[in-house]
């Protein structure tokens, strides 16, 4: 009986199992998904994009292997540096007329010379601010120059950054200010200092195209007055005070070379005037002519050669004073 009883019920439930599976089976199924349809190239524009064979008789990889394949695949896989905004500074063949070593030079005896004039505020007011404006508007212009050398120089990385700090400590000594002056001991003792000491300025200068926005004519022509009049003239009037001064000679000189370059760069007062710029290339040559008659030690052609210097100093002073 209860046999019976268990085959009936079996009988019941195995087409409902079986109908159970089978719904179940029809949910499970995957539903088919749509699909964008790919692109479609017309022949003509692909073919001058692709290869149609990389091996090929014209192909790009027939031919023979290059001679240096390492050298090109490092220069290929070198990076550009990051970052890299600022503008470089354009370089000048500046070698030719002033060496690294007179620019270094001047430097350092720029620095002698603010500490004897940038004591007391008193001082400053009355003389002391008016010499200041010299000294660095002579340290803009070295750095100016250090910013587009053509060859190793000191202070090279820092030299645009350097050249702009000292140019607007040289705008500011105009006026004799205790302000000014607590800013200009601040450039000698900081500045200066970091940068003979050896250290880095922090911050990056642009390349400079516009030399009347570095350094005013004025205290320029204070230092080439100095140079020309006084010291070559004085080194060069005697056999001995020639032997004594062989050293300081030639940065002179060279000095006086670099002034009438830039007395002609773009933007400087008078710079496209033909007659002016003949004034500065006369000096300019004697200035080289000195330095060639003082590696001869020949006395009397390094006096003929400031004497040039000073005659077209004079006239151009007589015409544009």
């Amino acid at each position: 009986m209860k046999r019976r009883i268990l085959g009936t019920a079996l009988l019941l439930i195995t087409p409902l199992l079986a109908a159970w599976a089978q719904q179940a089976e029809r949910k499970t199924e995957r539903q088919p998904v749509r699909r964008a349809q790919p692109p479609r190239f017309d022949p003509a524009v692909v073919r001058n994009i692709f290869f149609d064979d990389l091996f090929a008789t014209n192909g790009p990889l027939n031919g023979p292997r290059p001679a240096n394949l390492a050298a090109a695949a490092a220069g290929a896989a070198t990076p550009q540096a990051a970052g890299s905004g600022a503008k470089p500074a354009a370089s000048f063949a500046w070698s030719k007329f002033i060496s690294a070593g007179t620019i270094e030079d001047e430097v350092k005896q720029i620095a002698g010379r603010l500490n004897e004039d940038v004591t007391r505020p008193a001082a400053f007011a009355r003389d002391g601010h008016h010499k200041c404006r010299v000294h660095f508007s002579v340290l803009a212009m070295m750095f100016a120059i250090t910013s587009e050398y053509d060859g190793d120089v000191r202070w090279k990385t820092e030299a645009a950054v350097a050249r702009d700090l000292f140019s607007k400590t040289a705008a500011n000594c105009k006026t004799n200010s205790s302000a000014t002056f607590n800013a200009v001991r601040r450039q000698r003792d900081e500045t200066l200092q970091t940068l003979l000491g050896g250290s880095g300025l922090q911050g990056k200068g642009e390349a400079a195209s516009d030399w009347s926005a570095i350094t005013d004519r004025s205290p320029l022509m204070t230092r080439l007055q100095e140079a020309a009049e006084e010291n070559l003239q004085r080194w060069t009037a005697s056999a001995s005070e020639f032997e004594k001064h062989l050293q300081e000679l030639p940065r002179e000189a060279e000095l006086v070379a670099a002034f009438a370059i830039i007395l002609c760069k773009d933007g400087m007062e008078d710079a496209d005037d033909d007659e002016y710029m003949g004034y500065a290339k006369a000096m300019q040559d004697a200035a080289l002519s000195l330095v060639d008659a003082v590696k001869l030690k020949n006395q009397s052609a390094a006096s003929k050669a400031v004497g040039q210097i000073r005659k077209a100093c004079g006239e151009c002073h007589s015409t544009y004073q």
